[in-house]
Parts: structure tokens; sequence; C-alpha cells
């Protein structure tokens, strides 16, 4: 990667972290889910980058990828877990994240869970290691405090201009 590749990432990654601390704030109940991804992927665009993908906004037991369509009234309930995820670009060059954000107790305890299953699993990370090793350590915790994992919901690989 030569120094210009790396500025842009670097570009498209503040940009990422500034519209993930602020739209943690405009996450409350009844508003529009429509509303909240034009928002966020507006101030993407305020900020100097692109949308690399269309927002994503998902309730409860949609895990993933759902994006509102035109005239679509849902919005975020009084109760729930809400999962938010955005991509930036800047000349194609993309950062993808992601957050949760839980609106009952149930729903902190799961994200708690999470994060601590993420915590188990980075002291283990470096080159050559197994996803499923990874998968396993994740399950094994999780199913210890009560919860299951998700199957069919993989990463990804993220290229210029490419997700």
């Amino acid at each position: 990667m030569n120094e210009d590749e790396m500025e842009k990432y670097l570009a498209a990654g503040e940009i990422a972290r500034k519209v993930k601390k602020e739209s943690r704030k405009w996450v409350r109940e009844g508003v529009s889910l429509l509303d909240l991804c034009e928002k966020i992927e507006s101030r993407i665009v305020e900020l100097g980058g692109s949308p690399a993908f269309p927002c994503n906004i998902c309730v409860d037991e949609i895990a993933a990828h759902f994006t509102p369509p035109p005239g679509f009234t849902g919005s975020i309930p009084q109760e729930g877990l809400v999962k938010i995820d955005f991509g930036v670009h800047v000349d194609g060059y993309i950062v993808d994240t992601a957050f949760t954000i839980p609106l009952s107790p149930r729903d902190r305890e799961m994200v708690e869970v999470a994060e601590e299953c993420l915590l188990k699993v980075s002291g283990i990370l470096k080159a050559g290691i197994k996803i499923s090793q990874i998968g396993e350590i994740v399950e094994k915790f999780a199913n210890s405090k009560g919860f299951k994992v998700i199957r069919n919901l993989t990463g990804h690989q993220v290229d210029r201009f490419n997700l």
C-alpha cells in the first residue's frame, strides 16, 4: 500500500468514526429508519466522503443487511436491538463499520456478551489462525452465557470499490 492509498483509508476511517459517534445520538424511539439512513449518508457526504453502500439498519430479529426502501415507514422501537452498518469511501478506498444499540436490559446483556467475545478472541488473533478456531471460542462463550451465535452470517473482503 502506498502513502496516497493509506491517506485515503485514514480519511475514510476518520469520517466513519465521526459519523458513528454522531449517529449513536440519533437512535431514539420513533425515529424513522429511512430518515436515519438518509441522515447518516448525508453526513458522510458533508464530511467529504461517499457512502460505500446503502446504510443498513436492522431491528431485533433482522440480523443484518436491511436497507429501508423508499416509502418505508418503520421506526426505532421503544425496546429492542438496533444494528447500524454503513461504509465510507474516499476515492474507492472503503471503510466498513457497524455498531449495535441495545434498547432493553436483555439486549444490553447480549451486547455485553458479544463485546466479551471480542475481547476473548482479540488476544489470539495472528496470521495463520483458522476462522473456525475463533468461531469455536465465540460460540462456546456465548452459549455459556445463554446466547447463540448466528451461523449463516460471515465477514467479507474489502477492496478498492469492491465489498
